[in-house]
């Protein structure tokens, strides 16, 4: 998910080479209100088959990202420190972890969710 419009997620995703790596991809313009609402990461689950929110882990860098995930009710609303927003902000929407970047996901899911 992303707050991106689809033009600018299809050149980044197509850069990395991420397109085969990624179940789906939900832009901004593809629900009818964005974050903090949880509608993206709604569209996301349908689109990838997931039907509990509760096998859902929403990573983002921004508080209108911990809220989402707060409003959509998923097992973890995940922040992480390489965005614009610092620890500070980041810990007043209450995250159920904050992290210093993305690599340190994986060891974050087996030490908490496995």
């Amino acid at each position: 998910m992303t707050g991106f419009y689809r033009s600018l997620t299809d050149a980044i995703v197509a850069s990395g080479g991420w397109r085969d790596m990624i179940a789906a991809q939900v832009c901004s313009e593809d629900v009818k209100v964005g974050r903090p609402f949880p509608d993206m990461i709604f569209r996301a689950m349908e689109a990838s088959g997931v039907n509990n929110v509760s096998e859902v882990l929403n990573v983002g860098d921004t508080p209108l990202d911990i809220q989402a995930g707060q409003r959509a009710g998923v097992l973890g609303a995940i922040g992480v420190l390489t965005g614009t927003h610092n620890r500070v902000r980041l810990l007043r929407e209450s995250p159920s972890h904050l992290i210093p970047s993305v690599a340190q996901l994986p060891a974050l899911i087996e030490a908490h969710y496995f």
